[in-house]
This record gives structure tokens, sequence and C-alpha cells, in this order.
């Protein structure tokens, strides 16, 4: 930063100025710009985010016309309610102006100050909105329910700077990629030492493995049906959906056949099926997805997710069962089956949950990843080191996961004719996810080798980071 040039004013003392300085130059301010989803089918930065680290005063020069827009009217309202006129944050979006919108539009502006509010501690008049944009255009609220929380979460005194930058914007997905490695590697940690010192036992590793399968993961899948839906990506949703169908129908049906040749013991054959088919797309692939591609690629991520379910929880338990006649009443009555189908239903409709079932669904969820992490740290517990790093059939299930898989899928969608691009990438961007840790949890239910699962997991996730890069290179490449 250049160092302040002094500058008179004829009705002013001298005032100090700082060259290409920005709203974040004074201290105690913070600044972040991020892509909300308010601009659909780019990365375009859509909302900002200017908060003080404390209430400072302000003021503010409103339009005098009649017909104000409802950030206006909510801004203005909060300041007259606010002592003395001090503020903590201002909140901006641009792609809809939230003008002539009604009540709806005031629901929304209000909304937006509530959940900044939420993320900063402060209460909600102590946050000013500004949108500018389409006229007349009913304001969506998902996009703010992703961007604030993120662009909180980014705030910082050089972020205006930064995240207008293409070179921070893969920085920060990087950042993102690692933060995410690293919780997991926490969380196998904590696994780990909870077996070590007998908190976590044999029996309770069932237990929490049942607990997962029939309780904690339906309420996931069911809190997933509360996305809006959204019209204008409804081809792209059903597109994704007939991609990942066509692809686990073909990979566990083609690796179902040749699964009695793969040596692996103790019924790993079966599970090596599932591990090299169904990757982490929920804890990894969809919080990606909407880094990568946008709020349009998280939608479709969902709608693979949704395939996800359906497959594995039918044929892939099947699998799994390596019966002559599998259990098909135990399969159409399996909890994550019934709850996909009810998600499915529940997100055509537009149903939504009352906030308390909501939010109580979602915090219930929160413990799936933990939970299945600490069983895989377990199971990372009663094996040596040296057995995930020597494991050939861990590194098969690896290479095809994160790299063979992947890059047929995107030759094969090359050749499709009229395909969206985005649809493409995202579908073969979520089929090189490492390997789904609810492999781990299902291998335990089905008797199908837990512990080659869990080293073929582990090793997938600390391979996925120098992986993804590549998968992402071909997609660009590709489409």
């Amino acid at each position: 930063m250049r160092r302040p040039r002094a500058v008179r004013h004829p009705e002013m003392p001298s005032l100090a100025t700082i060259d290409e300085g920005g709203v974040t130059s004074a201290l105690g301010f913070t600044a972040s710009g991020v892509h909300a989803g308010f601009y659909e089918g780019n990365d375009r930065l859509d909302c900002a985010l200017v908060s003080a680290d404390v209430p400072c005063p302000c003021a503010a020069l409103f339009t005098r016309n009649a017909f104000s827009a409802a950030p206006v009217d909510v801004s203005r309202d909060h300041l007259r309610r606010v002592s003395f006129g001090f503020v903590r944050a201002v909140l901006i979006n641009s792609g809809n102006a939230n003008a002539l919108t009604g009540e709806n539009g005031l629901e929304v502006a209000r909304r937006s100050a509530s959940l900044a509010s939420g993320e900063l501690g402060c209460r909600e008049d102590e946050v000013l909105v500004a949108s500018t944009g389409i006229m007349g255009s009913r304001p969506p609220v998902e996009p703010f329910e992703r961007g604030v929380p993120l662009a909180c979460r980014r705030a910082s005194r050089d972020g205006a700077l930064r995240e207008s930058t293409a070179r921070w914007k893969v920085i920060s997905m990087t950042v993102e990629m690692v933060e995410i490695f690293l919780q997991i590697l926490i969380l196998l940690a904590f696994g780990f030492l909870f077996s070590k010192r007998d908190i976590i036992t044999d029996s309770m590793k069932n237990g929490l493995s049942t607990l997962l399968l029939k309780a904690v993961l339906p309420l996931v899948i069911l809190s997933s049906s509360q996305v809006a839906f959204d019209g204008s990506v409804l081809q792209g949703f059903v597109v994704t959906m007939a991609v990942s169908l066509v692809f686990y129908v073909v990979v566990v049906g083609g690796l179902g056949l040749v699964r009695k040749r793969i040596p692996i013991p103790d019924g790993g054959n079966r599970i090596f099926v599932l591990l090299c088919a169904y990757g982490n797309d929920g804890f990894i692939g969809i919080p990606l997805a909407m880094q990568f591609f946008g709020s349009s690629g998280m939608l479709y991520a969902i709608a693979a997710n949704i395939v996800f379910n359906i497959t594995l929880f039918s044929f892939g338990i099947a699998v799994l069962q390596d019966k002559a006649k599998p259990d098909i009443k135990g399969i159409l009555l399996n909890p994550c089956l019934i709850c996909t189908v009810v998600a499915l239903v529940l997100y055509a409709l537009p149903f939504r949950f009352p906030t308390p079932i909501a939010d109580a669904f979602n915090m219930a969820g929160s413990m799936m990843t933990p939970l299945a992490m600490f069983i895989i740290g377990y199971e990372m517990s009663r094996m040596k080191l040296s057995d995930v790093v020597r494991d050939k059939w861990a590194y098969i299930v690896s290479f095809m996961r994160l790299l063979a898989l992947p890059a047929l899928a995107a030759v094969v969608l090359s050749f499709v004719p009229g395909i969206d691009p985005l649809v493409a990438s995202v579908s073969v961007f979520l089929l090189a996810m490492p390997c789904g840790t609810l492999n781990v949890i299902l291998s335990q239910q089905y008797g199908a080798n837990p512990k080659f699962a869990a080293r073929a997991t582990t090793q997938s996730m600390f391979l996925f980071l120098l992986t993804v890069p590549l998968i992402l290179i071909l997609v660009k490449v590709l489409f």
C-alpha cells in the first residue's frame, strides 16, 4: 500500500487519502465478493458484503421516488430503528433489483439481512441491504442462503481485491479442497484415538453403523428435498439424472458380473464394485460443485445424488447381498430408498417443511460425516499403515474411481450431440470424487471386508487432491 498523500480542501482541514484505496482501507472494515447464483450459467461475482468489526455511524441517501425497491424500504426502516444510526454491515447483490416485487420482495430483503446478522452476531436492524439488476422479477432467496454464509467466511481486509481476480478464485477453490481434506483428516484422527482409548468399541461401532444407515442418512436425504425447485434448469436436472443412471447401471452391472473373478477375500470383491461406482458426492461433491460450477452446478449435483441413492440402495444392495435371489422386500423397505423417493416427490411439489422440522433434520444430518469418519478411523486403528500403502487392490480402486471411470465418461459424453457443457462437466466431476464413506458403513452391515473398504477409502481421499485438477482440466478441454 502506498504512503498517504495530503490534499487540501478550501473548507476542510488537511486530509489524508490513499492511492488505490478501497472500502477496507480504514481499520476495522472487511469485505468480500462471492458467486451466490443470481447469475445462472457463469461464475460472476454477484454478492458482496462490507462489514465493520463494531457498530459504526452510518449515513444513507435514499431515493424519494414513491415506488422504492424493497431493499430501500428495509434499509430505511432499519436506520430509523437503530439507536443513533449505527450499523455493522451492508449486504449487496446484483442480478435482481428486488424492485416492484411487493410483500415477497420485502420478505426476501429481511431474510437476507437476517442471514447476515446471524453470521456476524449482530442485530438484524444493524444490517443494510442493497440490490441492483432486473426489476419486477421475484427475487430468489436461495442465492442469499448460499452466498451470505460464504461471504461472511471469506470477509477480509483485502477480500474485495482478492475475490475480483481469477487467480484468487483458483486459490480459493484450492483452499476449499484443502479445508475439506483437513476436516476429514482430523475426524479420522479422532476415530483412531477413540478406538485406541476404547471409547469406541467393536459393538459400539456396529451400533453407530446401524444408526447412520437407518436414522441419520434417511434424515439427510429428506433434508435434500428442501432445495427450491428451479424450472430454468429443469432440462439439465433431468439430463444429469439420466447420465448418472446410465453410469451406475453400466458400472455396477458390469463390475457385478465379473466380481467373482476378483481375488479379494472376505467379501471384498462385492464392496469393490461399490467402491469403484459410488464416490463421496454428499460431503465433498456437492459443496465443490457449487464452488467450481455455481448454483446451477450444485442443482445438477443434487440431481446426480438422487440417482446415487436410488441405485445404491436398490441394485447396489443386491450386489452386497450376493444371493441367487436378492431380498427384494428388504431392498424396497430400506429406509434410505424410501426417503429418497419421498424426497424426489417433495422436491417436485414444491413442499417445504416448517422451519423447526427442517432445522431438526439438518441438525440430525450434521452427525453423518463425523460418525462415518469415526468408524473409518476405528477401522484404521485395527490395521497397519503399511497395509494401506501396499494394498494393490486399493490402488486399483483409486485408479478406477479417480481417473479411469471419470475420464471414460468424459470421452463418451463429448460425443453426445447437444449435451449441455455444464451438465457434462458436473457429471464427470462427481464421478471423480474419492470413495464414499458410506461404502465402509455398508461393508460393515453386509460383512463385505470393511477393513479393505476402509483402506481403499482412506487411500482415495489422499490421492484425490492430486487427481481432481487433472479431471478439471479434462472437462475444460472437452466441454
